[in-house]
């Protein structure tokens, strides 16, 4: 590959199949993989769920894994404390080095000129109000992975 110093696992791709707590999980698709992290759906015994991988690959030299790790940290620790509010998907905790998981909850982005039921906007309020109250550091992603669910009427 000829610019994967630019991917967060460098040349390599998301695993074929990972083990969790409550066993193998299968690769179904990666949703995007760019510098900082790669991001894929797994299917297995919990149903489907996303693994995120953050960087591993090192820049001009320099070590990088020890930011994959950070964000890992950080991100599963927000998903950890949020595990109560509804619209959270439940977090199956880190894997590997720079990796974790959560649940997968089928929707898709909003697009341009679309229109969402009257119940979206209360059930995205009543999703992040406590994480605001609680004062948790709160965080945004632009992948496929973090996309408010329209068919649930509120927050994926």
């Amino acid at each position: 590959m000829r610019h994967s110093w630019l991917r967060a696992l460098g040349a390599d791709d998301m695993p074929a199949e990972i083990r969790l707590e409550d066993g193998a999980y299968r690769h179904l698709r990666t949703f995007k993989h760019d510098f900082f992290a790669a991001t894929g759906l797994y299917d297995g015994p919990s149903g489907r769920i996303v693994l995120k991988l953050g960087r591993t690959r090192s820049l001009f030299g320099v070590p990088m894994a020890w930011l994959g790790e950070w964000a890992a940290d950080h991100e599963a620790d927000m998903y950890r404390l949020a595990q109560d509010v509804p619209g959270i998907p439940r977090c199956f905790g880190r894997w590997g080095r720079t990796g974790f998981a959560h649940a997968f909850i089928e929707g898709h982005p909003l697009q341009r000129r679309e229109h969402v039921n009257d119940e979206f906007f209360p059930a995205s309020r009543n999703c992040w109000t406590p994480c605001m109250r609680g004062a948790w550091p709160t965080w945004t992603s632009k992948s496929e992975r973090t996309f408010w669910s329209v068919r649930t009427g509120g927050p994926g």
